[in-house]
């Protein structure tokens, strides 16, 4: 289970209705982050009661279909809207991948999706104007090397010079 810090932090999020939850939780950090784990331990346990609601409910729309067609109504398959957990990291080392462990195995157990980003883009997108990248569309293009520095928004007035000398897993500290 969560425990400590992260159960604190996390706690808001797990007290959203499994209804409510957002449809996509998305973060960032090292491959073994202690967040990672239980960002993908809370997303589980609301995917578990959203797919058990989706049961009740098409138990209960099969039931009213068969009442109202005397049995001889179609099955309509609906759609599983489930929550999802995205996860953004720097390459995953090939031993990791071959033979995951640690936090990584459990939160790929839990249903989370990783997305490596090849190290510069990863420091590019997530090291600056503190942890909110100024290009969010590298997430789904290539490294394009154009060579486009814009600045940090004025909102985020801390360094980023600071912020981008700390550690990948930054977040195991949070």
């Amino acid at each position: 289970g969560i425990a400590g810090n992260k159960a604190r932090k996390l706690w808001s999020l797990s007290q959203v209705p499994a209804e409510r939850f957002p449809p996509c939780i998305v973060s960032h950090g090292g491959p073994q982050s202690n967040s990672m784990l239980s960002l993908a331990a809370v997303v589980h346990a609301k995917r578990q009661q959203q797919q058990q609601q989706q049961q009740q409910q098409q138990q209960t729309r099969e039931l009213d279909e068969e009442e109202s067609n005397n049995g001889n109504g179609n099955n309509k398959n609906h759609n599983n809207n489930s929550s999802v957990f995205v996860y953004y990291t720097k390459m995953v080392p090939r031993w990791l991948r071959s033979n995951p462990s640690g936090n990584y195995a459990r939160a790929l157990a839990l249903g989370m999706e990783v997305r490596q980003l090849p190290h510069a883009t990863y420091d590019r997108i997530f090291a600056s104007c503190e942890g909110v990248g100024d290009r969010p569309a590298e997430l789904y293009e290539s490294d394009s090397g154009n060579g486009d520095n814009r600045e940090c928004a004025s909102s985020s007035s801390s360094s980023s010079s600071s912020r981008s000398s700390r550690s990948s897993s930054r977040n195991d500290d949070t």
